[in-house]
C-alpha cells in the first residue's frame, strides 16, 4: 500500500504543479510579468495561436504556420503584448483535463479573456487552450507546446475607433 499511496500522492502534485503553470499564465501575461512567462515554456517551446483552427498570422510578432518556437520568440510575443496598467484584462482559466504520462503531461483547458474600454467590462474571446507539458530538470513542469484555439471573438471597435 505504501508504493500506491506514493504514487497516488504524486500524481496530484505533478496535476497540481500543472494547475498552476497554466494559471501563472494567466497572472503573468496579464501583469507584465514577462521574464517569469517565458519560464513557464521549455527552451524550444511551440506557442500557436489559432481562430477556428487557422493560424493567425499577427499575434503582436509574426506567427508562421504552427506557431512561434523557441522561449526568445515567445519572450518576444509577450513583450509585445499588452498588460496592466495601460490595459487591463484577465485570462481566466477553468475546466482543465490532464492526463499525466511519467514526466509528460497533456492537458485541455477552456479559457475565456474578459477585457474592459470606456464602456464597461466584456468577453473579448473564449475558447481552449491545448497543452503540451514536460517535467524539466530542475523539477519544474513546463509547457513543450501551447496551442491557444480561439473559437469566437469579440471585434468590439468599428472603422471610426468606437465601440460597436
Amino acid at each position: 500500500m505504501g508504493d500506491d499511496l506514493e504514487k497516488r500522492v504524486q500524481e496530484l502534485e505533478d496535476k497540481q504543479a500543472i494547475l498552476d503553470v497554466i494559471s501563472a499564465y494567466g497572472h503573468y501575461i496579464d501583469y507584465g510579468l514577462k521574464a517569469e512567462f517565458a519560464d513557464l515554456f521549455t527552451e524550444d517551446a511551440v506557442y500557436h495561436v489559432m481562430f477556428r483552427g487557422e493560424t493567425m498570422q499577427d499575434i503582436g510578432v509574426p506567427q508562421p504556420n504552427g506557431g512561434i518556437k523557441g522561449r526568445d520568440t515567445i519572450h518576444a510575443y509577450v513583450n509585445a503584448h499588452t498588460n496592466a496598467p495601460a490595459m487591463f484584462h484577465k485570462h481566466m482559466t477553468s475546466g482543465s483535463l490532464i492526463r499525466l504520462d511519467g514526466d509528460k503531461a497533456t492537458a485541455e483547458t477552456y479559457y475565456q479573456r474578459l477585457d474592459e474600454d470606456d464602456n464597461g467590462a466584456f468577453i473579448m474571446a473564449f475558447g481552449r487552450y491545448v497543452d503540451d507539458f514536460i517535467r524539466c530538470a530542475d523539477g519544474k513542469w513546463r509547457f513543450a507546446k501551447r496551442e491557444a484555439n480561439i473559437e469566437s471573438r469579440f471585434q468590439p471597435y468599428g472603422p471610426d475607433g468606437k465601440r460597436l
